[in-house]
């Protein structure tokens, strides 16, 4: 292992069952990350994903959750991952897949509103403007699946940012 901290100097009375050295194994590294409790219960153990430094798309690798929140108060995930010199507290993106769709409709988060427990669209008819009700499935922080409400050709009038 490599000692990470040392928290004892020569001389020092030590309690009984205190901490005074820290120990890491130097591979594979383990990536922590805080995430909402919404999103770690789309997680699972063992789910692969990949692991790259910040801004540094050359140094990705495979990775794998090892571990997820015990209790619905913690929100840390712990990603295992071969990730070659790179210094402690360096920023790691972490992506892993929770599922993946093809041909289906999708709108940029910004185009769906919500009121209450309602999830609706705005959408240009030919009489004019009107709202549709949507169910979403899958979303990204780009793309959101629509899985019922909308059609192939509506056209949809995102709010003025």
């Amino acid at each position: 292992g490599v000692v990470l901290t040392v928290n004892v100097s020569r001389g020092d009375n030590v309690e009984a069952f205190e901490k005074v050295i820290t120990l890491a194994l130097p591979e594979p590294l383990e990536v922590i990350s805080k995430l909402s409790v919404e999103d770690a219960a789309r997680l699972a153990v063992s789910m692969v994903g990949i692991c790259e430094v910040a801004g540094r798309p050359e140094t990705a690798v495979q990775c794998i959750i090892r571990r997820l929140p015990g209790d619905d108060t913690s929100e840390t995930v712990r990603v295992a991952a071969s990730l070659e010199n790179v210094p402690l507290g360096e920023t790691i993106d972490v992506s892993i897949s929770i599922g993946t769709r093809e041909d289906v409709l999708w709108l940029p988060p910004e185009a769906i509103r919500t009121f209450q427990s309602r999830t609706f669209v705005v959408v240009q008819t030919s009489t004019g403007e009107t709202t549709a009700d949507i169910t979403i499935g899958l979303r990204t922080a780009q793309r959101v699946e629509i899985l019922t409400g909308l059609n192939e050709g509506d056209v949809v009038i995102a709010p003025e940012v």
